[in-house]
């Protein structure tokens, strides 16, 4: 009785090791592949959860903290009961112990908060902290921004910082010597809530004793993020709070998390297909390859699952070696990545340098996915060479032949067409492969084409150069004479000049909620006040005055101008919401100055384009106001220029520009902004933007080209004896070269056309989408680098089997 050999765990194991060392080629090929795909979703996830992060941190930043709502004038049984609101997170308290009035005007007010305040509300919303915060009547922490405005810019910890300020409740000044025991950077010098429009300096409790404990503000973080105003509800439910005790609740979060989540998984799941479809070939190819020796092994005893297991073996060391290089790489990478995709992506530049996303699951998603791929990939290819037989491992050859009945004879054009499809299966997943990654690269680069610097140049302010300064300030460097030398420059072809009420005053507003109903409709969605009644009874605005000619330049030929020049006008920028424009054209807008005299305007005939000016409005609880030169000059004592605009010939624009820099450079408050900044800067962050895709989609670009090469040259390996056997019944070298030529370009053409097209439908459909988004975006597909691919694809394909050929079949000629 015969009985079969049993192969125990060591003998599979050495045969396993034995047989990858055999496969230098193909470990190459899986490596390589596994290493590109665990380094794009490395990175991939990283930017995505970095730019996640860093708009909340931006967001935190902005807002000046953490917390989700403030609520002024609490008495201490509210605090209490606050204490026992299961949808309170966390519960800070601070109180204003006095404020300071600086030279400038800036009011500033000196804060105590308890840890909680402190530890979770401020600190998350500033960066470069040094020091500890305050802990005895003494010691202040001060942003370097408020430093800097009483003349301390090297601040030191424990130097003497003589303030005089009022204490709260009082009215005459007092001036201690303080000692600073910290300082930090901040980014709004305002926080939310009952001190808006004011800088900071944080102390101690006991700074002010006399301060009245039964009277402070609490800062809260809530459970559930997405229902801040329905868990306000509940508070107010819970506990009576009186008119005076404002909410104020930080605007909305408008990043959709779910999306970028989305966006990530689809990309990851487009690298995994590329992946696969590689890996999936390379061993189909070289198990089926070596399919006679696994005959062998099988003839010997070894069952199904060894041969399986043999195979998963040579998998997991393949697993480790490529994903532990790709995401060290892409770890490493994304240290010089991420910040540059962050600068491009944000508008808020200051988070880029100082936000790193690590996430555990990051790190375990990238294992588990690539690994999971490089699995699957190889046992559907196992499973076949386990269940084959050893007869049919035997004479199994890998080259399928079709009978062509033709009574016609057949040239190597067509030859070469049948002998690309008389595998189909493998025909397939290269021309997949290829297409998934040729179109991913043919949609960024298109995505990237449409950006028009041009046109997004062109919606910046309202000339080429513009010279401005803080209509805060005193002193007004924008003289006269300044101006005229200015406008006066060689190049200079138009200039105009905005006015404002000497020193920025702003001007009161009549609220009439026929006017402005819309408008504060908008606010109260984005910002969700809740005490709307105070918002529009301390209704202002930023007023301007317009020369009449530049009135015409920024608005359609309706406006009268007669009537905007005697002042019975006053123009808007178009603002929509919900697609709705917010005012009416010929509505009165009733205002008053600081002496409560009151004059109206009706708006006038046209609106101002949406982008004209772009000045923050501080108040938030009205548009800014343009009305003619002439009329600011009569509504108030004394007007002065607030922002020059030029619009040049365009033609030495460099020359221009560094000459009135040179003309301003006495003046450090004097701010000159062109238009050629903003394109140098543009171009610099389009160019990193086209850096990162090209990367990105060139990788998944050379797994499919990596796939394509692998194929044919194991095919025309694999037909070594068949195409030498042709030529020994008279076909030619030059044939034989005719002939792989052919099938490559065959690849070649089947390949580009599918991805052009999928990639043109692709952007088709997307266009509008981006146009929505992107309003400056221009259709632009068929570029230069377009054709490039297109060539140098082309002669990837129809070069590399003559070139294995060569390589391959000459070296063995002799010997075969």
């Amino acid at each position: 009785m015969k009985t079969k050999l049993t192969l125990d765990d060591n003998i599979i194991k050495n045969l396993a090791s034995c047989d990858y060392r055999a496969n230098h080629t193909r470990n190459m090929f899986i490596i390589v592949a596994l290493i590109l795909s665990s380094f794009l979703i490395t990175t991939i996830f990283r930017v995505g959860g970095s730019y996640i992060k860093a708009y909340e941190t931006n967001y935190i930043r902005l807002m000046g903290s953490a917390a989700d709502v403030t609520i002024s004038h609490l008495m201490p049984a509210q605090y209490e009961k606050l204490l026992s609101q299961p949808n309170i997170k966390t519960l800070g308290a601070e109180k204003v112990v006095g404020n300071i009035n600086t030279k400038l005007e800036t009011k500033i007010s000196l804060v105590a908060t308890n840890n909680v305040t402190w530890t979770e509300h401020i600190t998350p919303a500033i960066t470069d902290m040094n020091g500890y915060y305050p802990s005895n009547s003494r010691e202040v922490m001060m942003p370097i921004s408020v430093l800097n405005e009483i003349g301390i810019t090297n601040p030191r910890l424990g130097m003497e910082i003589e303030l005089t300020y009022t204490p709260l409740g009082k009215l005459e000044n007092e001036v201690k010597l303080c000692i600073l025991s910290g300082y930090y950077t901040d980014f709004l010098n305002s926080r939310i809530g009952f001190n808006d429009g004011k800088s900071i300096i944080y102390v101690s409790e006991q700074f002010n004793k006399n301060v009245s404990a039964n009277d402070f503000t609490v800062s809260i973080t809530f459970t559930e993020k997405e229902s801040v105003s329905k868990n306000c509800e509940k508070l107010k439910e819970n506990i009576s709070f009186s008119k005076e005790q404002i909410f104020t609740i930080s605007p909305m979060r408008t990043l959709n998390e779910s999306y970028i989540f989305i966006a990530m998984g689809a990309i990851a799941l487009f690298i995994l297909i590329s992946a696969y479809l590689l890996i999936y070939n390379i061993f189909n190819i070289s198990l089926l390859k070596n399919i006679n020796m696994y005959g062998l092994l099988k003839s010997i005893g070894m069952t199904n699952f060894q041969i399986i297991d043999m195979i998963m073996r040579q998998v997991l060391k393949l697993a480790i070696i490529g994903i532990t290089i790709g995401i060290v790489v892409g770890d490493i990478l994304s240290f010089v990545i991420v910040p540059t995709a962050l600068k491009f992506m944000t508008a808020t530049q200051f988070i880029a340098q100082d936000v790193y996303s690590f996430s555990p699951l990051v790190l375990a998603g990238t294992i588990g996915f690539t690994g999971i791929t490089a699995f699957l990939s190889a046992l559907r290819p196992a499973i076949i060479v386990s269940r084959i037989s050893p007869i049919e491992a035997k004479n199994y050859t890998h080259i399928k032949t079709t009978q062509v009945q033709t009574r016609q004879q057949i040239n190597l054009f067509q030859m070469s067409w049948r002998n690309i499809w008389r595998d189909k299966k493998s025909t397939y997943l290269v021309l997949i492969s290829m297409t998934l990654g040729l179109s991913l690269y043919f949609v960024v680069n298109g995505l990237i084409s449409m950006v028009d610097i041009r046109q997004v140049v062109a919606n910046w302010e309202d000339g080429d150069i513009v010279i401005s300064y803080d209509k805060a300030k005193k002193i007004n460097p924008l003289t006269p004479e300044i101006i005229e030398e200015v406008t006066q420059l060689e190049g200079v072809n138009v200039a105009y000049t905005i006015t404002i009420p000497q020193h920025g005053e702003a001007v009161n507003i009549v609220y009439d909620n026929e006017v402005f109903g819309k408008y504060m409709y908008k606010i109260q969605s984005e910002e969700m006040i809740t005490n709307l009644q105070a918002y529009q009874k301390n209704m202002s605005s930023q007023i301007f005055g317009l020369n009449i000619n530049h009135a015409h330049n920024i608005t359609d030929n309706s406006l009268n101008l007669q009537r905007f020049e005697a002042g019975e006008t006053v123009l808007l920028t178009e603002q929509f919401y919900n697609g709705d424009n917010l005012f009416n054209l010929g509505d009165t807008i009733k205002l008053s100055n600081n002496n409560e005299d009151y004059f109206s305007f009706r708006i006038g005939e046209s609106f101002i384009y949406e982008n004209f000016n772009n000045e923050v409005n501080t108040s938030k609880t009205a548009p800014n106001l343009y009305i003619s030169e002439t009329m600011l000059e009569s509504l108030y004592l004394n007007t002065q220029p607030y922002k020059v605009i030029l619009h040049t010939n365009q033609i030495n624009d460099d020359i221009l520009l560094e000459k009135i820099r040179n003309l301003l450079s006495h003046d450090p408050e004097i701010v000159v902004n062109a238009r050629l900044d903003k394109m140098i800067e543009l171009r610099s962050q389009l160019a990193v933007l086209e850096v990162l895709g090209f990367c990105a989609s060139f990788i998944l670009l050379l797994v499919g080209v990596m796939n394509f090469i692998n194929t044919l040259a194991t095919n025309v390996i694999l037909r070594q004896k068949e195409l030498i056997i042709m030529e020994t019944l008279g076909m030619c070298r030059s044939q034989l070269y005719n002939m792989l030529t052919y099938e490559g370009g065959f690849y070649a053409g089947l390949t580009l056309v599918i991805s052009v097209v999928a990639s043109k439908l692709l952007l088709d459909v997307s266009f509008p989408i981006i146009k929505n988004i992107i309003p400056f975006a221009k259709y632009n597909y068929w570029t230069m680098n377009l054709m490039i691919t297109i060539v140098v694809v082309g002669l990837i394909c129809i070069f590399t089997p003559i070139i294995v050929y060569k390589w391959h079949i000459n070296k063995n000629l002799t010997r075969s």
